[in-house]
């Protein structure tokens, strides 16, 4: 029959914890990765939907920046209008020239002139 001693036993016993422990790392290391591959998903998906949220968000913003375009042109456009018809009815220097003349003539109090070097700086 065998016979084993108890340097036998402890070499089979430290064996089965080395081979035990191995075992259960390795099954930890499984667990592990495959939990990393599920987080790795998830990011992948919530990625690809902020990306599309974004997408859609960056069209909308091209959409109203050419409507502020065209408001602006025509904003524009309304002001150049304006523009024209405030020169148009703009007093000329001589019809000014006129009114003082007229106003001097029916005797109405004329302004006192600015004393000289009214106005400008010391520097």
């Amino acid at each position: 029959m065998f016979r084993f001693t108890i340097r036998d036993v402890l070499c089979l016993t430290v064996v089965a914890a080395v081979v035990a422990a191995w075992c259960a790392d390795r099954n930890a290391i499984k667990r592990e990765r495959l939990s990393l591959d599920q987080q790795r998903e998830a990011l992948a998906s919530e990625r690809a939907s902020h990306q599309a949220t974004m997408t859609k968000s960056l069209s909308l913003l091209r959409q109203v920046e050419r409507g502020n375009v065209a408001k602006m042109q025509q904003l524009r456009s309304e002001m150049q209008q304006e523009q024209a018809q405030f020169f148009a009815q703009r007093v000329t220097e001589a019809e000014r020239e006129r009114a003082k003349q007229t106003s001097m003539e029916l005797g109405a109090p004329q302004p006192a002139p600015l004393p000289s070097r009214f106005g400008e700086s010391s520097k």
